[in-house]
């Protein structure tokens, strides 16, 4: 069964990484929030932990976001591919365990599949730093520090890296009810609007 492949040992590398430092802060939080907006794409790669009271998960996660569609690849310990999802306003089709599904709603696909509640839709703008429509607390350098969904999720921010001209997020925990989620981003690309 698919979701057994997801058993796995769950690594402490991911409270011991190596931290960037926040870089200073760069104009109002209205200059940073118009900055990032302007970011057509994006990719990143890094770590993701999924943590409930009765199971302890990770995987490498690799995000491609474009204007019309996502892409993410988990994978795990020993490089072997766990699920692939595309995902587009029409829906999603996710690969795993050599076989193809397909439905409306990507969230609920990837749970069904892999026991992983991600709020898939909120996500491209939670990962670069924007609160989208979310409330939201600020940290000392303009940034945000601390965001709060209407759906029941708490981000909170650890730590940005520079990424060009952009400061991009190198570190955030999730919490809602009671699943918990840490990512640590090893490196971005970005690509932004040419008349940024």
């Amino acid at each position: 069964m698919f979701r057994s492949i997801f058993v796995i040992a769950f690594l402490a590398l991911l409270s011991g990484c190596a931290m960037h430092p926040t870089p200073p802060a760069q104009g109002s939080w209205q200059q940073v929030n118009q900055q990032l907006k302007h970011i057509q794409s994006w990719q990143m790669n890094g770590q993701i932990a999924f943590i409930t009271p009765k199971i302890r998960r990770r995987a490498d996660l690799f995000w491609q976001h474009r204007k019309t569609s996502d892409q993410l690849i988990l994978t795990g310990p020993f490089g072997q591919q766990l699920l692939t999802a595309m995902i587009t306003p029409q829906g999603a089709t996710i690969v795993a365990d050599g076989k193809t599904y397909r439905g409306p709603d990507s969230s609920q696909l990837i749970y069904q599949l892999t026991g992983w509640q991600l709020p898939i839709n909120r996500l491209p703008a939670w990962l670069i730093g924007l609160p989208n429509s979310a409330d939201y607390q600020l940290n000392a350098q303009n940034r945000l520090g601390k965001v709060t969904s209407n759906d029941g999720w708490i981000l909170s921010y650890q730590g940005y890296m520079q990424v060009g001209n952009y400061v991009l997020p190198q570190k955030l925990n999730a919490t809602s009810a009671n699943t918990r989620l840490k990512l640590i981003i090893d490196n971005w690309k970005v690509t932004s609007d040419p008349h940024d």
